[in-house]
């Protein structure tokens, strides 16, 4: 794209990137919706299949890598802090309806299990930064993953059974 070209469709680079990070959260949002499509009743299986749905697509290199450098961007330019905050958050709404509707589904929506969602986010965004630091070893990500998911459906199936803990 040559700079007449940018400048016509976007007024400043800030306008450039907020297009940017909207083409990717408007992508992550259709890609979590279909996952959820794939979710039936909120079995074991399901929770397993949404978190590496999230980490398959939200974590993805593709997605996450833009991300971390506009976080990174946004620590010194409060404005495009602002304008990314709407953004960053409609999304987190995103995730969070589809992981409450899931847990109604499996009839274990306690605090306990709702909490597991932001849990679980932070933990693959850990993992999307070590992978940028240390290399993507598919297999080390894998084993992390099996691990995380037979945590989630420990504290699920324990918040179930006492109606919280």
């Amino acid at each position: 794209m040559s700079r007449g070209a940018q400048l016509h469709h976007y007024a400043t680079k800030q306008d450039l990137l907020i297009a940017v990070i909207d083409f990717i959260h408007a992508k992550v949002e259709t890609d979590v919706e279909e996952i959820t499509h794939r979710i039936d009743g909120g079995s074991d299986e399901d929770i397993r299949l949404f978190i590496c749905g999230l980490w398959n697509i939200v974590f993805s290199q593709e997605n996450f890598n833009p991300n971390i450098e506009l976080v990174t961007a946004a620590r010194t330019n409060p404005e495009l802090g602002k304008r990314l905050e709407k953004r960053w958050k409609r999304l987190a709404a995103t995730y969070d309806t589809v992981w409450k509707d899931t847990l109604k589904r499996s009839g274990n929506d306690t605090p306990e299990a709702s909490a597991l969602l932001t849990l679980t986010l932070n933990f693959l965004r850990g993992m999307a930064v070590q992978r940028i630091a240390m290399g993507n070893d598919p297999e080390y990500f894998k084993a992390q993953l099996k691990q995380w998911t037979d945590i989630v459906r420990l504290v699920l199936n324990s918040s179930k059974t006492s109606g919280g803990v």
